[in-house]
């Protein structure tokens, strides 16, 4: 019998990558991103937010909308949170 394993070194960033009063528009963004995860940022997002939010993200946060969810860093995830930050201070 062959057995396989892995071992993971996890290491935490020195600093959050984002901060804590945008827990929830972090979590808000993963459930949008990963909702259809096989389509575009632009398509997945707009099935849970309003298109003039989705245009407001693509244009203020300056990822690629066409990348598919598995393809955004964890940098750019960072910037579309704090993209939605701005809306809702504008807002």
């Amino acid at each position: 019998m062959n057995v396989d394993s892995i071992v993971i070194h996890i290491v935490p960033h020195p600093t959050p990558v984002y901060s804590p009063a945008a827990l929830e528009d972090f979590e808000r963004i993963n459930r949008a991103l990963f909702a259809q995860p096989r389509k575009a940022l632009r398509n997945s997002l707009k099935k849970t937010l309003s298109k003039e939010l989705v245009r407001f993200l693509e244009v203020e946060s300056g990822v690629d909308f066409g990348l598919r969810p598995a393809k955004v860093s964890l940098r750019e995830v960072v910037d579309l949170v704090t993209a939605l930050e701005k809306w809702h201070a504008k807002g």
